[in-house]
């Protein structure tokens, strides 16, 4: 905006001219401004390596490729990475780029260079340079390369050219290119176009008669027709239907006499000539010649490209590219070749007329077909400085300059300021529903009745901006420092907001029951008139600026806004929350007039520093095509190792980052780069992120395009990226998976092991504690052992030299007794036998007691020598045999005390009852151990007895309840006739 109050001075010095001008002024006559289409124009200011653009590419992840003179840039919509001969390249002059086998490929005058993830890697080197511009290089859908040298098609095969004849050795390639079906086509001078399919060509279209002279130098296959080719010579273009070949039919080539060099089809099916002059937009009806005149270059255009967006982009020959951003904006800057100067304000009369005020070239008319240039008729210089136009239905249009108030009311221009006692320098003028005529100046607000009075409000001080009707009787006028509240003239003095103390309000809309402000460097304030509340928007919560010039309300409750910065479009939703509208394909960022914005026949007028400005409204793009992309750029892994500060890092750039990233413990700072490609608005774009695992919501939006992840606990993530393009439209989810292995003492198995370790650990110190209690009981056993032996050897000791020497005595006695008895009575002698007997058997027995007292009668051996001896003497003085089978072993293995005596008696008893019952003629005693196990085996060949009734005898119950007590058991087995047999099994304590 450019701001009156610092030329008044100046204008206050200059002379006026004293001449007198009744009707208007025709400048010269009509005067045709000139229409400019915008473009966004890259070249080397902005980072392009080389002006000279030779080929335009795209590659599978929307990065654009220009080959230049010298060398080729990497373009994403901001910046530019460029590769020359000094990076890699084999040559300087780039003649075309394509993409095979996940490289980019670029051909130049000296080979052929493969660039993947920033490195660069020679594929063929020339032995002679070419300087030629002929060359075209090619993959078809094998990955196989074909190019064009010296009008020779070759296959590169390794890191060498493999010349390939179609029809002859001496034939001249002219072009090559893909098909719609990924077909290799090739066009030969003077024959025709071949299409090479499964290992051979196939002619498709013949040069006959004319067409033999043709020398095709690019062939462009239908987006529709797959049968039709558009054939691109030096100076005409043509078109083959089959064998069908005519020239290609347009109003804008009828008269055309220029060299072509480039040709291309949008997906609207339009074609696009580039020429040694501009470049021709051939639309079927209203064809478009872009040229230096209307917003693009005079140069050379070399090569047109429509990427997968259907984003146009031209490249020039010292004029960098172009790209061409819709006709949904046209800009008018320029007068008979003259500049025009800037657009104050826009309006409309009652004939359906445009006017447009300007500053300091008067007016401009706009009648539908013409614009016409116009003064005021004054000769005051002021006037030509036209700030604000108003009109209303019924009733004449009124201008507002630096020279005062203007009318045109039935034709005829009139000043009425100084009738009506209005002032110079005139900022806005309006009517209001009274058609009052309110008009903001530099000395106030004035206002003019349609009854003729006038007059002037008083109270409003400083400068005032705008003015707008708010009811029948009410008007708002925007100033510096506030916005007041006029109801019959008079300044309301309950409508005050301190909000405003600091704001300069330039423009003012009344949109339902909400009064909306633009200021200068505050945004927007939005004022709710019933509740007399006000909310405030700036760059903090959505607005690409703080500057707001002008403001429109159109039909479809579309707000638009003239800024600092271009067009801004929002919606009002409730609560005078803001939703905003991002779909300009086309949106320059020039700084637009105060109050300059009009709709008229469907298109937003916007008056700017740099002349008119028309938005298309009923153009919605395709939001499909209009999404962004976001690529993964890098990955940096910080891992430890003897780097700067004990680390070391890797970096990862495009098609090296795999499809998972694996890290162990020690990597778990990594940063990872990303760019969003949106080429509509590149600047505008922004990013979430969100690590899968970690976060549940994506981040808040920002323009940071990298994210660092530190410490982060082992685990599986998913890294999740969006952009976000102006038009609010997402792209898809860029996805990057990361896992994260744990320290081997943070792994499920280390856990296991630590808790095996730990049961190890208890169970052990249990085996310790229960070992220590065992060899503690072991040693209490021993001495209570050794206890026991020494009692029972004393015992014994005792036992024989006490006991066993009466019992001895009573045995010599009572043969003493014997002797010096025979001359008694046979009952005498019968007692005396008895008491011998009955001394003889305690006597043994009590040597059998003594026996079992020994300590070394707890010996296996020993237990058995013993019931070997007691068999020897029981059945000594008999007819019965007794056999020993395997009886004597030799086997020292101590028992306990009871298992010796409980032994002993079993077989002597068992013995007994052979010796007193079985009448048997042969007993055999036999021993079988192991080492767990003792089985003694009793067997006679005696008349045998019954089992069942001798179990319920004494001596048999004494027999089982000794085995009972040595953890045995005892086997009888006999029948009467057939002899006995028992066994005796007990176990052995190992």
């Amino acid at each position: 905006m450019f701001v009156m109050q610092q030329h008044i001075t100046l204008f206050n010095k200059i002379g006026r001219q004293c001449f007198l001008i009744a009707t208007f002024i025709l400048l010269a006559g009509p005067r045709v401004l000139a229409q400019s289409y915008y473009f966004r124009h890259y070249s080397i200011d902005k980072g392009l390596v080389q002006s000279q653009v030779l080929r335009i590419f795209q590659d599978s992840e929307k990065y654009m490729w220009l080959g230049t003179y010298g060398g080729v840039s990497r373009f994403d919509g901001t910046d530019f990475t460029n590769y020359t001969r000094v990076d890699g390249l084999t040559g300087d002059l780039v003649n075309a780029i394509t993409q095979a086998n996940g490289q980019i490929l670029v051909e130049d005058e000296s080979g052929v260079t493969g660039i993947r993830n920033g490195h660069l890697k020679n594929i063929l080197k020339l032995p002679q340079v070419d300087w030629g511009n002929s060359k075209q290089l090619t993959a078809d859908g094998s990955g196989r390369l074909w190019i064009i040298r010296r009008r020779q098609l070759n296959i590169i095969t390794g890191n060498k050219l493999q010349p390939v004849w179609i029809t002859s050795r001496d034939e001249c390639v002219m072009s090559i290119a893909l098909n719609r079906n990924g077909k290799l086509c090739a066009s030969i001078y003077g024959n025709g176009i071949y299409r090479y399919d499964k290992g051979s060509w196939t002619k498709i279209v013949s040069f006959d008669g004319a067409a033999k002279e043709m020398g095709v130098l690019r062939m462009l296959f239908d987006r529709f027709n797959p049968a039709k080719i558009y054939m691109l010579t030096p100076s005409k273009l043509y078109e083959a239907d089959g064998q069908s070949i005519n020239e290609y039919r347009n109003q804008a080539l009828d008269t055309l006499k220029r060299m072509l060099y480039s040709v291309a089809q949008d997906r609207q099916g339009n074609l696009w000539l580039g020429t040694d002059k501009g470049a021709y937009y051939l639309r079927k009806n209203s064809p478009i010649y872009f040229n230096g005149g209307n917003g693009f270059s005079n140069n050379t255009v070399y090569d047109i490209y429509i990427d997968s967006q259907d984003n146009v982009w031209l490249g020039t020959n010292g004029d960098g590219f172009y790209k061409f951003e819709g006709l949904d904006l046209v800009n008018i800057s320029r007068v008979d070749g003259n500049p025009l100067s800037m657009i104050m304000d826009i309006g409309q009369d009652e004939a359906g007329n445009v006017w447009m005020g300007t500053y300091g070239q008067g007016l401009v008319k706009f009648d539908g077909h013409k614009y016409t240039g116009l003064q005021l008729p004054s000769a005051e210089p002021l006037s030509k400085f036209v700030v604000s136009i108003a009109y209303k239905k019924g009733q004449p249009v009124l201008f507002g300059t630096l020279s005062g108030l203007w009318m045109l009311d039935k034709g005829k221009m009139r000043n009425i300021g100084p009738a009506h006692g209005f002032p110079p320098y005139i900022n806005r003028v309006m009517y209001d529903e009274d058609n009052t005529i309110w008009a903001a100046s530099l000395k106030g607000v004035f206002y003019l009745k349609k009854n003729g009075e006038s007059g002037f409000v008083k109270g409003i001080e400083g400068d005032p901006e705008t003015v707008i009707p708010v009811g029948k009787d009410s008007v708002l006028v925007g100033k510096r420092h506030d916005i007041v509240l006029l109801k019959n003239g008079v300044i309301d003095p309950d409508f005050k907001f301190d909000q405003l103390a600091t704001s300069t309000i330039l423009c003012l809309l009344r949109y339902k029951n909400t009064v909306i402000g633009g200021t200068l460097s505050e945004g927007l304030f939005f004022i709710d008139l019933a509740k007399k509340t006000i909310k405030k928007y700036n760059t903090h919560n959505g607005l690409r600026t703080n500057a707001v010039y002008s403001l429109l309300a159109d039909s479809d409750g579309t707000i638009w806004a003239g800024t600092g910065t271009g067009i801004e479009k929002f919606r009002i939703g409730p609560g005078d929350h803001i939703h905003f509208i991002r779909d300009l394909t086309a949106n320059p960022i020039i700084e637009f007039n105060q109050d300059a914005i009009y709709k008229i026949h469907g298109k937003i007028w916007a008056g700017g520093t740099q002349g008119l400005y028309m938005f298309n409204t009923g153009h919605a793009p395709d939001a499909g095509m209009q999404r962004p992309q976001v690529n993964l750029e890098s990955v940096r892994i910080y891992e430890q190792g003897t780097g700067a500060a004990g680390v070391n890092t890797i970096n990862l750039r495009g098609s090296d980052i795999p499809r998972r990233l694996k890290l162990n413990y020690s990597n778990k700072h990594i940063t990872v780069s990303y760019k969003g490609i949106y080429y509509p608005d590149p600047e505008s774009v922004l990013y979430q992120y969100r690590l899968s695992g970690l976060d549940k919501q994506f981040s808040v939006p920002t323009k940071a395009n990298m994210v660092d992840f530190t410490s982060l606990p082992p685990g599986d993530y998913t890294l999740q990226i969006r952009a976000i393009a102006a038009n609010g439209l997402y792209s898809p989810v860029c996805e990057l998976p990361v896992t994260i292995y744990p320290a081997f003492y943070q792994t499920a198995f280390f856990y296991i092991l630590l808790l095996l370790l730990f049961l190890m650990l208890g169970i052990l110190i249990q085996w310790v504690i229960s070992y220590r209690k065992v060899k503690q009981n072991l040693v209490l056993d021993s001495i209570k052992h050794q206890e026991q032996i020494r009692v029972r050897r004393q015992t014994s000791e005792d036992f024989h030299d006490d006991i066993g020497n009466k019992l001895t005595r009573i045995v010599v006695l009572t043969d003493i007794l014997e002797r010096k008895s025979t001359n008694q009575s046979p009952e005498i002698k019968s007692i005396v036998n008895q008491l011998k007997e009955n001394a003889a058997n305690l006597y043994s027995g009590a040597r059998d007691i003594l026996w079992s007292l020994d300590p070394k009668s707890d010996d296996l051996q020993q237990i058995l020598l013993k019931i070997k001896n007691i068999a020897i003497d029981m059945f000594g003085n008999t007819d019965t045999e007794v056999i020993f089978d395997e009886f004597d072993v030799d086997y020292n293995k101590s028992l306990p005390l009871e298992y010796s005596r409980n032994t002993l008696m079993i077989f002597k008893e068992l013995l007994n009852n052979v010796l007193k019952h079985a009448r048997a003629s042969k007993v055999i005693l036999k021993a079988r151990i192991t080492h767990d196990e003792v089985e003694l085996i009793v067997i006679d060949d005696g008349v045998g007895f019954d089992v069942e009734a001798a179990n319920t005898g004494r001596g048999m119950s004494n027999i089982r309840t000794r085995a009972a007590k040595m953890q045995g058991n005892v086997h009888i087995n006999s029948s009467r006739g057939i002899g006995t047999t028992v066994r005796l099994k007990f176990g052995i304590k190992v």
